[in-house]
């Protein structure tokens, strides 16, 4: 599964190298694409390109639903699945962290307090999904968020510029911070 410059999702045959793209062309984004990722089994993937997010059928390619100005009309920068497959977590340049319900489309809670632009942002869930993590460019920090009041926790400082990425530890509390300080931050 790829996202590039382009709009159109790449899912590729890793056995024969083909590309798949969807049948429907009025399925693309309208630009190009930040972040695409597949629900934990594979039925279902997820695709952000501009202020769109796209839920997408696994198996025949195309488009499910899609959710417009997913938020207000800013850049969504990044998108993880979570709840197995349940809930999709988006990050985007309007600071705020959405927790979208999968079935329906629509915005459970919004996290807010981490300031975020266009830039490439990223957001997680913990391992055991009692938290959310994302990022505050402005600061330069890691933004703990407890995952079902949406209630700020905690922030974690020590890059000094942007945080890029963010990655949990799919078995215990840990989570792995880059940032445009070229350092990566173990925070446990």
């Amino acid at each position: 599964l790829a996202g590039t410059g382009h709009a159109a999702v790449h899912l590729y045959d890793v056995a024969t190298f083909r590309c798949y793209l969807t049948s429907q062309p009025q399925d693309h984004h309208s630009s190009p694409i930040t972040d695409v990722r597949w629900q934990g089994e594979g039925a279902v993937y997820a695709s952000c390109a501009g202020d769109t997010i796209k839920l997408w059928d696994g198996v025949s390619c195309r488009c499910a639903r899609t959710i417009y100005t997913a938020h207000s009309g800013a850049a969504v920068n990044s998108i993880c699945f979570g709840g197995g497959g349940k809930y999709l977590l988006s990050c985007g340049g309007d600071s705020t962290v959405c927790l979208w319900d999968v079935g329906t489309g629509r915005t459970l809670l919004k996290y807010t307090g981490a300031q975020q632009s266009s830039r490439r942002t990223a957001c997680c869930f913990s391992h055991d999904e009692v938290l959310i993590f994302s990022s505050d460019e402005y600061m330069g920090e890691v933004v703990a968020w407890d995952a079902r009041s949406a209630k700020l926790l905690r922030r974690y400082g020590g890059h000094g510029l942007p945080v890029r990425w963010l990655c949990h530890s799919p078995t215990q509390p840990a989570v792995l911070s880059c940032g445009e300080d070229s350092m990566a931050r173990l925070w446990m």
